[in-house]
């Protein structure tokens, strides 16, 4: 028996679909997981011409969907991931470049997090590091890779945008004080001409 208009709104237009009870009487929990979370469509190769969506392939995640919607109906999140990042200098409007990186690159990678049951956060190394509450799990920092620093823009009496030696301390400070880190290093395709650009955080 469906109870309550906002499992009905779950379960709008979905084709199948399965619902996950928890628990019982007044602590009884519902969710739904829709046909896209348990099959969801094979991610497309890099071709000129997409397929259809009715002609692509899908892929099987029902224990995926089922277990990271369980742990967030039964489970406190394990830890608070930090997505810890510098925002780098925008792109030139005549001669493009800005940084590599950007936090909206990982949008996927944040969801995925919270669906495998950690809360996310974020902190800008230009702001001190956000402070845990006393009920918060325990935090690590997910390192972004951080942008390679640039005087494109800037004027002769400002320091060159990017990453820098502040920053870097900020990140030492975190680690040395018990906070655990992970960090993303960054990859690009080999170049024809010059050398690779350097990793800031390599050394």
């Amino acid at each position: 028996e469906i109870q309550g208009d906002s499992l009905a709104d779950k379960i709008s237009g979905e084709r199948n679909f399965l619902i996950l009870e928890v628990g019982e009487g007044a602590g009884k929990k519902v969710e739904v997981v829709g046909f896209d979370e348990v099959w969801p469509l094979k991610a497309d190769r890099m071709v000129f011409a997409p397929e259809p969506e009715a002609e692509r392939q899908r892929v099987f995640n029902g224990d995926g969907a089922v277990g990271s919607k369980l742990l967030q109906m039964t489970r406190e999140p394990f830890a608070t991931v930090l997505l810890t990042y510098v925002q780098g200098p925008p792109a030139h409007p005549m001669f493009g470049g800005g940084a590599r990186f950007d936090k909206s690159m990982f949008t996927s990678l944040r969801e995925q997090l919270e669906k495998a049951n950690f809360q996310v956060k974020e902190w800008d190394l230009n702001q001190e590091m956000p402070a845990a509450g006393a009920d918060d799990p325990p935090q690590v920092l997910l390192i972004l890779p951080p942008p390679e620093p640039s005087m494109m823009g800037a004027r002769p009496d400002q320091p060159p945008q990017g990453f820098g030696p502040m920053h870097e301390n900020r990140i030492r400070e975190a680690i040395d004080e018990g906070t655990p880190a992970i960090f993303l290093t960054s990859w690009e395709y080999p170049r024809r001409f010059g050398p690779p650009a350097e990793y800031p955080l390599a050394p």
